[in-house]
C-alpha cells in the first residue's frame, strides 16, 4: 500500500514538473497597503501570493495557464494608487484583472478609472456601503463583505440594549462619509434618533465638545486608527471615558491598536479610554472543518500542495506570517479567497471564449467581449472558500455577517456575532463587560423618569373638609329655607333668590373638591383620552356657573334695593323675585354660550408641564410633570374674566351707592355690600397668583381653593344664616313684632298701637297658659 502510494506520488511529480513548463503566463495587477501607508494592511499579501500558489497548484483551475500578479503598495493613498495604475495598466505585460485595492478610497479611485481599459476588479478588503453602486463602479466585485452589515448589526445592538440616541463622529472621507449616511438612514428607519453627526479633519476636540454638550453617550467612530487615537485622547481631556459612556469603532484596526504612541496623552489614558470599547468587524462564518471548493487534496513526495479547509488554511498561514512584521492578519483569509475568486472566474471564462474562437491570452484592453465574459464570470461566483460562502448580488457585494468586538483587559475578546442571513444578534463564550458602576450597560443618555407630580395630600384633604363642612353648611341654610319660607323674615328675604345663591355655593364648594381628585389611575389609564380632557372642562363649567349663580343673584338684590331708593316715589313699579332671576338667567345664558363657542373651537385638554430636573443617582434623574388645564388661546378665559370682572365692579358701585342705606327692612344692604368687596378684593389677588404660580399646584390650589371657599362662606355667613338664625331665635310673635316695627321704620310712620297690643296680650295669654299648666302639674304630684 505504501508502494503505491509512493508510485503515485513519483507519478504527480514529473506530471506536475512538466505541465509547468507548458503552462501560458496570465497576468493580474494587485493593490495592497503595505506598512508605510495610512492603514498597514501588508498581512493580505502573503495570503494573496499563498493562493496564487495554490491555484498553480491545482490540476483542474486554469489547467493551460500560470497565473502570476504584478503588486504595488498603494498606501493607501489616492496619489500612490492613481500612479500604481497607470503604471500597471502601461507597462507590460497585459493585465487581465485587477486586484485590490485594501481602502475602500483607493478601491473606490481604480473602480472608477478601469472601465474604459475593460478591467474587471476584485476587491479583497474593502467594505465601505458606497462601493455599492454599479452605475459609478460597474466592474467592481467586493468578497469582503460591506460595512452596511455592520451598520445593520449596531442597530440590532442598540435595540438589544433599549439605546434610542447616537452621536456620530467620523473624518471627513469619502469611504466614511457613505458609512456614516447609510447608518443615518438604518437609524431613521428603526426610529433611533442621531443627536450629532459631525466631522473632522485632523482635531476632533470641537466634535468632541459638540457631543459633550449635546449629552451624547453612544458615541460611534468612523476613522483610521491613528485618528481614533486622536479621538480617544481628546476624549480623556474631557471626562468622556467614564462607564457612561460608549464607544463603537471599526472592528478592522491592527491588534494593539490602541498601544501606539502618537498623541499628545500617555499611552495608559488612550488604553484606559479604548477599554470597553466595541468594534464591529464585517466576518464569515466558517467551520475550520469545513471542506472549501478552492481545491482538492494533492499530495506530492515533499509536501502538500494545496489547502482544503479554514483551519489548515489558518495554521498554513500563522506559520507563514508569523516570522515577519505583518499587520491586519485577519484580513488574509479574504485576499486568499479574492485570489481564488479570480482563478475560478477566469478559468470559467476561458471555457466560455472557446465558443468564440477566443482565449485569455488574446486580451487587450480594448477586448470588451472578453471583458464581459469575466465579469459574468466573476457575477455567477458561487464557491465555498476560507471565509465561507461566496457570491454576489446585483452591485457586485458579498452578503457577509460581523463579529463584535470588544476591548477588554487589554485584549480584543469577540462577545457577539450579528447573521445577516437570519437578522440575529449570536452570543459567543464571552460576555461583555461595562465600567458602569452597576456593571451592567450603560444607558444612551441619562437615565430620566418621568412622574407625575400629585397635588399634596394633606393640603387636598384640609381644604376638601372645609369643601365639605361647606357644602353641608350650604344644605343646612337651604333646608331652613325651605322649612321656613312662609315665615316673614325668610319672605323678605326673597327665598328663591336664596335657592339660586345655596346651589351657585354648593357648585363652588364641590368644585375645591373635584378639582384636586385627578387620581393615579385615571391619570394611567386615561391621559391620552377625552376623559381627562372633559374632567378639565368640567372644572371650568363649575366655577364660571356657580361664580355667576351667587355673585349674580347677590348683585342683582343689591340692585334691587338700589331701585327702591333712587325710583320715583310716585312711580308704582316693582320688582319681583322673577324679574332678578330671569337677569342672573340671562347671565348664565352668556356663560353658557361663551363655553360652548370655546370647546366647539378651542377646547380645553390637560398637558403635561414639566417641572425642573431632579438628581436621584448616578446618570439617574426624576423629571416631575403636572397636567394643567389649558387652550391654544388664553383669550377664551379672558372673556370669562373680562364678564365676571365687570359683575363685580357693578355690584361694587351699588354697594357704594346703598352702603348709608337706615332702612330696616332693607337690612341686607349692608351684609351685600361686604359680599362683594370681600370676593372682589380675593379676585383681584387670586386671579394674578394663578398665573404667576402656574407650576406651583400646591400653591396655586390652596390659594385658589382657600379664596373660594372664604370668599363663599362670607357671603352665606353675611347675606343667608343671619336670617335662619334669626327665624331659629325668636318666635312666631316676637317675629311678627318684629316685622311690625321694620315696616314702620321703612314708612317713617308710627307703629299700630292696636296691632301691638293683641299681639302683647296674645304673648300674656300664652305664658299664663303656660303658668297655669305648670301649677295643675304640681297639684297633681
Amino acid at each position: 500500500m505504501n508502494l503505491k502510494a509512493a508510485g503515485l506520488s513519483i507519478i504527480s511529480f514529473f506530471y506536475y514538473i512538466s505541465c509547468i513548463r507548458c503552462k501560458i503566463p496570465i497576468y493580474i495587477g494587485g493593490f495592497f497597503p503595505m506598512q508605510d501607508g495610512l492603514w498597514d494592511g501588508s498581512g493580505i499579501l502573503p495570503a494573496a501570493e499563498m493562493a496564487i500558489e495554490d491555484v498553480n497548484n491545482h490540476p483542474d483551475i486554469l489547467p493551460n495557464y500560470e497565473l502570476r500578479m504584478v503588486w504595488n503598495n498603494s498606501k493607501c493613498a489616492h496619489g500612490a494608487t492613481i500612479r500604481s495604475l497607470f503604471h500597471q495598466i502601461y507597462s507590460e505585460p497585459t493585465k487581465l484583472m485587477i486586484l485590490g485595492a485594501g481602502c475602500s478610497s483607493q478601491t473606490s479611485t481604480i473602480a472608477e478609472t478601469v472601465p474604459p481599459w475593460n478591467l474587471v476588479q476584485v476587491s479583497h478588503a474593502s467594505s465601505a456601503p458606497g462601493l455599492d453602486d454599479r452605475n459609478k463602479y460597474p466592474l467592481l466585485f467586493k468578497v469582503h463583505p460591506s460595512e452596511k452589515v455592520t451598520n445593520v448589526a449596531r442597530v440590532a445592538l442598540m435595540q438589544k440594549f433599549g439605546w434610542k440616541r447616537a452621536a456620530l463622529l467620523y473624518t471627513d472621507d469619502g469611504s466614511f462619509n457613505a458609512i456614516m449616511g447609510d447608518l443615518q438612514k438604518v437609524f431613521e428607519q428603526n426610529n433611533i434618533t442621531v443627536i450629532v453627526s459631525d466631522t473632522f479633519s485632523d482635531d476632533p476636540k470641537h466634535a468632541l465638545q459638540n457631543i459633550q454638550r449635546k449629552d451624547g453617550r453612544i458615541i460611534i467612530v468612523a476613522a483610521f486608527e491613528d485618528n481614533a487615537r486622536k479621538i480617544l485622547c481628546e476624549a480623556h481631556k474631557l471626562d468622556m471615558t467614564s462607564g457612561i459612556f460608549t464607544w463603537m469603532f471599526p472592528g478592522w484596526y491592527s491588534t494593539d491598536w490602541w498601544k501606539v504612541n502618537d498623541t499628545t496623552c500617555d499611552q495608559a489614558d488612550i488604553e484606559n479610554a479604548a477599554t470597553g470599547s466595541l468594534g464591529f468587524e464585517v466576518s464569515s462564518f466558517t467551520d475550520v472543518d469545513a471542506q472549501t471548493d478552492v481545491s482538492k487534496r494533492i499530495f506530492y513526495l515533499w509536501k502538500r500542495l494545496v489547502l482544503i479547509t479554514a483551519g489548515e488554511f489558518t495554521e498554513h498561514y500563522t506559520n507563514l506570517t508569523q516570522n515577519g512584521n505583518y499587520a491586519a492578519l485577519e484580513y488574509g483569509p479574504y485576499g486568499y479567497d479574492s485570489v481564488w475568486v479570480v482563478a475560478f472566474a477566469l478559468d470559467k471564462a476561458s471555457q466560455a471564449l472557446l465558443n468564440i474562437s477566443k482565449s485569455l491570452e488574446d486580451f487587450t484592453y480594448d477586448s470588451s467581449d472578453i471583458a464581459d465574459i469575466i465579469f459574468h464570470s466573476v457575477d455567477t461566483t458561487n464557491i465555498t472558500g476560507v471565509t465561507g460562502d461566496i457570491k454576489f448580488d446585483n452591485n457586485g457585494m458579498r452578503i457577509g455577517s460581523t463579529s463584535i468586538h470588544q476591548l477588554q483587559d487589554s485584549s480584543t475578546v469577540t462577545v457577539m456575532r450579528y447573521d445577516d442571513s437570519t437578522g440575529e444578534l449570536q452570543e459567543t463564550s464571552s460576555a461583555f463587560t461595562w465600567k458602569t458602576e452597576s456593571g451592567g450597560p450603560p444607558s444612551d443618555g441619562p437615565l430620566v423618569n418621568t412622574k407625575w407630580k400629585k397635588l399634596n395630600q394633606p393640603l387636598f384633604y384640609v381644604l376638601s373638609t372645609l369643601a365639605v363642612i361647606g357644602d353641608l353648611f350650604v344644605i343646612f341654610i337651604f333646608i331652613m329655607n325651605i322649612r321656613f319660607k312662609h315665615r316673614k323674615i325668610i319672605k323678605l328675604s326673597s327665598p328663591n333668590l336664596n335657592f339660586i345663591i345655596c346651589g351657585g355655593s354648593f357648585i363652588l364648594y364641590t368644585g375645591v373638591i373635584l378639582n384636586g381628585m385627578i387620581t393615579d389611575d385615571l391619570t394611567t389609564a386615561t391621559e391620552d383620552t377625552d376623559v381627562l380632557a372633559l374632567s378639565c372642562i368640567m372644572n371650568t363649567w363649575l366655577f364660571v356657573v356657580g361664580f355667576t349663580a351667587t355673585i349674580g343673584t347677590v348683585v342683582a338684590k343689591d340692585w334691587r334695593i338700589y331701585r327702591i331708593l333712587t325710583q320715583d316715589k310716585t312711580s308704582k313699579q316693582t320688582i319681583k323675585d322673577w324679574h332678578l332671576i330671569c337677569g342672573v338667567s340671562v347671565l348664565v345664558l352668556i356663560d353658557f354660550i361663551t363655553m360652548t363657542i370655546w370647546i366647539a373651537v378651542d377646547p380645553q385638554v390637560y398637558e403635561k408641564t414639566f417641572l425642573d430636573t431632579e438628581r436621584t443617582g448616578q446618570d439617574v434623574f426624576v423629571e416631575p410633570y403636572i397636567l394643567t388645564c389649558s387652550s391654544k388661546s388664553y383669550a377664551w378665559m379672558g372673556v370669562i374674566m373680562a364678564v365676571k370682572g365687570l359683575l363685580l365692579l357693578f355690584g361694587a358701585f351699588i354697594a357704594v351707592e346703598t352702603r348709608n342705606i337706615k332702612m330696616n327692612l332693607l337690612n341686607e344692604a349692608k351684609e351685600i355690600a361686604l359680599t362683594i368687596y370681600t370676593v372682589l378684593v380675593l379676585a383681584g389677588i387670586g386671579v394674578p397668583i394663578n398665573f404667576v404660580v402656574e407650576k406651583n399646584i400646591d400653591f396655586k390650589y390652596g390659594v385658589t381653593s382657600t379664596f373660594v371657599i372664604l370668599g363663599t362662606t362670607v357671603m352665606l355667613a353675611a347675606c343667608l344664616f343671619p336670617k335662619v338664625y334669626t327665624v331659629l331665635k325668636i318666635s312666631v310673635a316676637d317675629e311678627t313684632i318684629m316685622v311690625a316695627n321694620m315696616r314702620a321704620q321703612t314708612v317713617n310712620a308710627p307703629v299700630d298701637k292696636s296691632t301691638v297690643l293683641k299681639i302683647q296680650i296674645t304673648q300674656l295669654e300664652n305664658k299664663l297658659k303656660k303658668v297655669e299648666d305648670e301649677l295643675h302639674s304640681y297639684k297633681s304630684n
